[in-house]
Order: C-alpha cells, then sequence, then structure tokens
C-alpha cells in the first residue's frame, strides 16, 4: 500500500518557529534588532519560502548524510592522532626496552667480573691456607723430629 504524500505547505519565520499556511493566517510578529523601526510586522512570505514534507525529507536526509560526513572525516582524524600516539608510544618504549636490556648486559658483565673476581681470590686463599698448613705440618714434623731427637740424644 503506498503512502500518501501531504501536499500541506510549511513556513518557516526567521526564528526557527514551523507553522501550517493558510489562507486567513498571517506570520508572527517578530522583533528586529537595532533599527530605527523598533517593533515591524514581518513582511508577508512569499510563496517560494513554503516547503513541502518531501522538501523537508529531502533536507533531512542531506542534513543527515552531511553529518555522516562530518562524522566520517572527525572519526578518520581521530584515527591519524591514535596511530600517531602509538607508533610514538612503541618508539619510547623500544628505545626503553633496548636501553634496559643494556643496562642488563653491563650488569651482567660486572657480576661476572665480580664473581671471577672472588673466585680468583678465593682459590688463591685456599692454596695460601694449603701451604700454610703444610708449612706448619712441616714445622711440626721437624719440630717433632728435634724434640724426639733431643730425647734420644739425651
Amino acid at each position: 500500500m503506498g503512502k500518501k504524500r501531504s501536499s500541506k505547505k510549511f513556513n518557516f519565520s526567521p526564528n526557527g518557529e514551523a507553522f501550517y499556511l493558510e489562507d486567513n493566517f498571517s506570520p508572527p510578529v517578530t522583533l528586529k534588532k537595532k533599527t530605527r523601526q523598533s517593533l515591524t510586522r514581518s513582511p508577508p512570505t512569499p510563496c517560494s519560502n513554503q516547503i513541502t514534507i518531501s522538501d523537508l525529507k529531502n533536507q533531512v536526509t542531506s542534513t543527515t548524510n552531511s553529518i555522516k560526513r562530518d562524522l566520517d572525516l572527525s572519526h578518520s582524524e581521530i584515527l591519524k592522532q591514535f596511530e600517531t600516539y602509538h607508533s610514538s608510544l612503541s618508539k619510547r618504549f623500544k628505545i626503553q626496552t633496548e636501553t634496559c636490556q643494556q643496562v642488563v648486559k653491563e650488569a651482567d658483565k660486572e657480576h661476572k667480573k665480580m664473581s671471577n673476581g672472588m673466585t680468583k681470590s678465593m682459590d688463591a686463599m685456599k692454596a695460601s691456607y694449603s701451604e700454610f698448613i703444610k708449612q706448619s705440618e712441616a714445622t711440626a714434623a721437624r719440630g717433632t723430629l728435634v724434640s724426639y731427637s733431643l730425647i734420644i740424644i739425651r
């Protein structure tokens, strides 16, 4: 079933109010700002200002399409900004990660140097202690021998 389009005519006043045009209806009185005549009646509206429902639908469609285009443009600008910020953050993160990895490598090198130094010192102490023990045992053995010899000689 086809919808019957309304042929009612609308008129729009300068302040955005819509009203039906009827034979005995005149447009509302409007105030003009900063003119010599403070109160005037608007002139009768010419027929070119009369708009049909289909004209209104077309205007709404056009406005809606314009809003959609603006929204799409805004969305694409937001996406571009987001990508720029994401790229910047990714670069910063990569640089900081590489710096941290370099610091960890340097710390590992220092740890190995210190560990090797401690190991060498510990080995040297063990060797020195072993030598000391050997000398002590040898001295003790000689002392025992000397004591034993003295006892025998006496």
